[in-house]
C-alpha cells in the first residue's frame, strides 16, 4: 500500500493541531478505522479519491461479516457506525482541503426526539427536530444496559488465580476506574502510611480520558491491601529485573501491565469459572451500586456526582444507568457500602493467604 498524504494531512490535524481530541486512543481508532478502510480500497482496486457511495456501502455490508477478535462476536452496529464516521470525517476534510471535488455519500433529512434539558425528567421536554443524517448509517437502538449481579462479579473475583488480578479488579469495581486509568495507577498515590489513616476511603487523583484530571474515592482497605501488595510483590519483581517503572501493577519480570494484559486476564478467567465479565462491566456496577446509595441517602444530585467519579464528559451517558437503578432496587440489591465491606473482610482474608507464600520473595 502506497503512503496516502491526504490521510497523514488528517491524522496531523486531528492529532497535532485540533485541540478537541487530546486522547491518543481516539488517534488510534482513527488511524486504524482509516487503514482498514485503504485496504478495503486496495482489495476492490479503487483509489480513495474515485471512492463512490456504493463503495461506502459495500465497505459497511462487508463490516457486518467480521467478528470481534475481542468479543468473537460481530461488530456491533454503533462500531460499524463509528468506523464509517471516522471514513466520512476523513472526506470531508479532504474535501476542504481541496484533495477531492465532491464528496462520496449524501444526506438525508431525519426526524429526532430531543430533550430540552439532560437532567431525569427531561422526558417531559421533548422535541422533534429536523436534522440531516448520513445515509450510509446503520440505524441503532437504545439497548439496556447488562450489568451482572453483584454476587456473580464477587464469585468471578474470587476466581482469580493472582494477588494481583484480583487487587486489579476490586480496584476496578470499587472506584469506577477505567482499565486504562487502572494500569495507569502509580505508587505515588499511595499514602506514606495508610494504616495510620482514619476514615473508610481516601480521595486520589488520576488522569482520565483524554488526559483530564478527577478525583476517585478508594476505600482504606483496599489501599493497605495493594500497599501490602507493592512492598511484597511489586517491588521485588521490579528489583529483580532492574526495571524503571512507577505503575502499581507490574508482570512476573517487572514490566508495567497494559490494558489488553488485562482483558487477557479476564477472558483466562472467564473461561475457567463460566462467568463472562470485562473490566468494564466492574465499572457500570459501580456506577449503578453508587447511584442506588446516594439515592437511598437522599443525597442531592446523585448523578452529577456519579457523572464526576466516572469522568463522563456527558451527564446524558450516566443517566443512561436511570432505568437499570430502578430496576436493581425493585430486586432488593444491598447498599453499595454494604457490599463493599463484605467484599473487602473477604479481601483481608484472602491476604492473609496471598502473604504467607510471598514470603520468599
Amino acid at each position: 500500500m502506497r503512503w496516502v498524504i491526504a490521510v497523514n494531512h488528517f491524522l496531523r490535524e486531528v492529532a497535532v493541531i485540533d485541540g478537541k481530541t487530546a486522547s491518543w486512543h481516539t488517534w488510534r481508532a482513527y488511524a486504524y478505522h482509516l487503514l482498514d478502510f485503504l485496504n478495503f480500497c486496495e482489495r476492490i482496486g479503487k483509489d480513495w479519491s474515485e471512492v463512490m457511495e456504493i463503495h461506502l456501502a459495500e465497505y459497511r455490508n462487508a463490516l457486518l461479516t467480521i467478528e470481534s477478535s475481542l468479543t468473537q462476536r460481530y461488530l456491533a452496529r454503533e462500531t460499524i457506525n463509528g468506523r464509517l464516521g471516522t471514513v466520512c470525517m476523513f472526506y470531508k476534510f479532504a474535501l476542504n482541503m481541496r484533495y477531492i471535488s465532491r464528496l462520496p455519500f449524501s444526506y438525508k433529512d431525519v426526524w429526532v426526539v430531543r430533550n430540552r434539558d439532560e437532567d431525569m425528567f427531561a422526558h417531559a421536554n421533548e422535541r422533534a427536530d429536523k436534522v440531516q443524517a448520513n445515509r450510509l448509517m446503520l440505524r441503532t437502538y437504545d439497548a439496556d444496559l447488562e450489568i451482572p449481579p453483584n454476587k456473580e462479579i464477587g464469585y468471578f473475583i474470587g476466581n482469580l488465580s493472582g494477588w494481583r488480578d484480583k487487587l486489579m479488579a476490586q480496584t476496578m469495581w470499587f472506584t469506577g476506574m477505567r482499565r486504562e486509568e487502572m494500569c495507569k495507577l502509580t505508587v505515588h498515590v499511595i499514602p506514606e502510611n495508610p494504616h495510620t489513616l482514619a476514615g473508610k476511603t481516601n480521595k486520589v487523583r488520576i488522569q482520565g480520558k483524554g488526559g483530564k484530571w478527577r478525583s476517585v474515592y478508594v476505600p482504606l482497605s483496599l489501599l493497605r491491601s495493594v500497599a501490602r501488595y507493592v512492598e511484597l510483590e511489586r517491588n521485588p519483581r521490579v528489583r529483580r529485573h532492574k526495571v524503571k517503572t512507577d505503575q502499581i501493577w507490574v508482570s512476573d519480570k517487572g514490566q508495567p501491565i497494559r490494558p489488553p494484559s488485562v482483558d487477557k486476564v479476564f477472558a483466562t478467567n472467564a473461561a475457567r469459572c463460566g462467568v463472562k465479565l470485562t473490566p468494564h462491566d466492574l465499572r457500570r456496577s459501580y456506577a449503578t451500586n453508587r447511584l442506588i446509595y446516594l439515592e437511598d441517602h437522599d443525597v442531592p444530585s446523585a448523578y452529577k456526582i456519579v457523572q464526576a467519579e466516572l469522568g463522563h464528559a456527558h451527564l446524558s451517558t450516566t443517566l443512561r444507568y436511570m432505568r437499570y437503578v430502578e430496576r436493581m432496587r425493585a430486586e432488593v440489591v444491598a447498599s453499595h457500602g454494604n457490599f463493599i465491606d463484605q467484599l473487602i473482610s473477604e479481601i483481608e482474608e484472602d491476604e492473609e493467604n496471598q502473604e504467607k507464600p510471598l514470603e520468599r520473595l
